[in-house]
């Protein structure tokens, strides 16, 4: 079962990465601008692709969590000793929502932010229809949302990272692609194995989207083809030979893809 309280590890991360700017603003030799902007951008695609599908596990076992209480509600009508339907599982719903708005940042590439928080919306939304006809969830939940919005993390994070490094965080870190029914795009990918890569995508749900990365050999170094639309590779590159990343949608529909990159 998710421990919803995994929300830490993204505050710890954020942490981390803002100390590790910080340093290298401290440091004796000024940085190249060029190769601040390139850290920067990568540190925090690190840290948005892992929110982001953090809160795509904790939003969808909400939703699995609201199917077994609203069965449980149904057969346990009359108990006033049971939790009513969706009660629960909306907070669940609810903070996964706002987990993934916090993620977004005016300083990525505007298609990106639109597209994070339409989708952030649509669960928030989606948590408050599970909690309606329940005053006193739907309070908590608005709660959890004026909340959020005095949360100033994401205007800090936004301010350090603009010093010196431009006003929009990589296009090659963040971007979106639209694949035709049937359709398979293949994009190169530089890597080093001095650090960790991680490529994250997301479509709609059941949209047959897939995800691989092959090495320069074509072998399969990692491959995700869950339903509900939210996909993640993380491996340690083993030299600095080229991988290719593959996006496939297998569906009869055309698919918007979004797409984080850290390398």
């Amino acid at each position: 079962m998710l421990n919803i309280a995994k929300s830490s590890k993204y505050a710890a991360s954020l942490a981390l990465a803002m100390a590790a700017l910080t340093s290298g603003c401290a440091s004796n030799k000024s940085p190249d601008p060029a190769q601040t902007r390139l850290r920067a951008s990568q540190s925090y695609a690190e840290i948005t692709a892992e929110t982001l599908y953090e809160a795509s596990e904790e939003y969808h076992y909400g939703l699995e969590l609201l199917v077994r209480e609203r069965a449980l509600a149904d057969d346990s009508a009359g108990d006033p000793n049971q939790i009513a339907g969706g009660e629960r599982a909306a907070i669940i719903m609810a903070r996964a929502a706002l987990k993934r708005r916090a993620a977004n940042n005016e300083d990525l590439p505007p298609e990106v932010q639109d597209e994070i928080a339409r989708k952030s919306e649509r669960m928030l939304e989606s948590a408050r229809r599970a909690a309606a006809g329940d005053p006193a969830i739907l309070g908590a939940i608005e709660a959890l949302v004026a909340d959020s919005e005095q949360q100033t993390t994401g205007r800090i994070l936004g301010g350090l990272l603009g010093k010196g490094a431009g006003t929009r965080l990589l296009q090659r870190n963040f971007d979106r692609h639209h694949l035709k029914a049937a359709e398979t795009k293949t994009l190169p990918l530089e890597v080093t194995p001095a650090r960790r890569a991680i490529v994250y995508v997301e479509s709609a749900a059941a949209s047959k989207v897939s995800l691989t990365i092959r090495d320069a050999v074509a072998t399969e170094l990692c491959r995700d083809t869950s339903a509900h639309g939210f996909l993640i590779c993380r491996w340690r590159p083993e030299n600095n030979d080229p991988v290719e990343i593959i996006i496939e949608n297998a569906g009869d529909k055309a698919a918007d893809i979004l797409m984080v990159i850290s390398q």
